[in-house]
């Protein structure tokens, strides 16, 4: 039984995934593509017919196609059509499912992939509730893993930080509104990369307390001297940054209703990623009580899955739909 795994862009996390099931890797060149269309939504509609377009270059010898990303399963719905024999492992880490619920999308356009899909890994259970909704297919869940950072022995400041991409989806100007009135951070460090690039380093000229210093791979110094983590979106899956900082000791102030939430004790969930008073209540109690919030954010990063649990969960669930699907 052969895999293949199909992505644009794959995050390290899924790549590990994939690479744990032995599958060949195909890369499809329409990341730009993807950037434009967060700046030009009409390039959505015409995405289907450029991925009709682009599958008849594509020929398919193995028996499982494992998509990542709801762009590329359009992708994956016609080459199915070519080969009717293939099965799709849809890889159930974005916003697609969650999108449609939230904004009341008509997902008119996406029924054809919809159908074509075999089986789900979703990974989150808050992704699985979503997609069952719209997909009558196994569904399994293997939650994701951070990377492995260290806790630096640096003074840590009333700093705040964000770290991501900068795009309208992770509700990064929120983000910058929040910290410009919040009166318990010195400064406010913004790390990432995206559509919103140029705003925030505009934010950052003109306001001191705004620190942009761009897109960086080692994380571990920042999380180690920023007291708070500030992650006010509530459309992410099983974001990998908060893990992290919570590993380094830098408290996560994170909507309820992103995947990862059920990790981490209720002081630091908001209940409204909107409300600036519940923010900034949560702050204030835990500047505090930093002796009782350091404790439950111990004993919450305990449940973070390591690399070695979770690629084993992620193997034992994708066996699970093969079995299903009769492999």
């Amino acid at each position: 039984m052969r895999i293949l795994f199909i992505s644009c862009s794959p995050h390290r996390v899924h790549k590990e995934f994939a690479k744990s099931i032995n599958a060949k890797t195909k890369i499809v060149p329409f990341q730009n593509f993807f950037e434009l269309e967060k700046k030009f939504k009409f390039l959505g509609l015409i995405f289907p017919l450029v991925a009709l377009i682009y599958s008849f270059f594509i020929k398919v010898e193995e028996d499982v196609l494992f998509v990542e990303g709801s762009g590329i399963l359009y992708i994956g719905a016609f080459l199915k059509i070519k080969k009717p024999t293939l099965k799709i492992i849809y890889l159930d880490a974005d916003t697609a499912f969650f999108d449609i619920v939230k904004y009341k999308k008509n997902p008119f356009l996406f029924k054809i992939p919809l159908k074509t899909i075999d089986g789900i890994i979703s990974v989150s259970e808050r992704n699985k509730e979503y997609s069952s909704k719209y997909v009558k297919a196994p569904i399994k869940v293997a939650l994701p893993f951070p990377k492995n950072v260290k806790k630096e022995k640096i003074k840590r400041k009333n700093f705040g930080i964000y770290v991501g991409r900068l795009d309208p989806d992770k509700e990064i100007k929120k983000v910058i509104k929040f910290a410009l009135q919040c009166p318990y951070f010195e400064k406010f460090i913004i790390l990432g990369d995206g559509v919103y690039k140029n705003y925030v380093k505009k934010i950052s000229r003109k306001y001191s307390k705004i620190d942009y210093l761009g897109y960086k791979e080692n994380l571990d110094r920042y999380y180690s001297v920023c007291k708070f983590l500030i992650h006010l979106t509530d459309a992410d899956t099983f974001p990998c940054t908060v893990m992290e900082a919570a590993l380094c000791g830098c408290y996560p102030i994170i909507s309820k209703k992103v995947g990862v939430s059920k990790i981490f004790n209720k002081i630091f969930l908001l209940e409204n990623p909107n409300n600036f008073d519940e923010i900034n209540n949560k702050i204030e109690y835990i500047l505090k009580n930093e002796k009782k919030a350091r404790e439950l954010l111990k004993k919450s990063s305990s449940e973070i899955p390591d690399k070695k649990t979770s690629i084993s969960n992620f193997q034992s669930k994708f066996n699970e739909l093969l079995k299903e699907l009769s492999f």
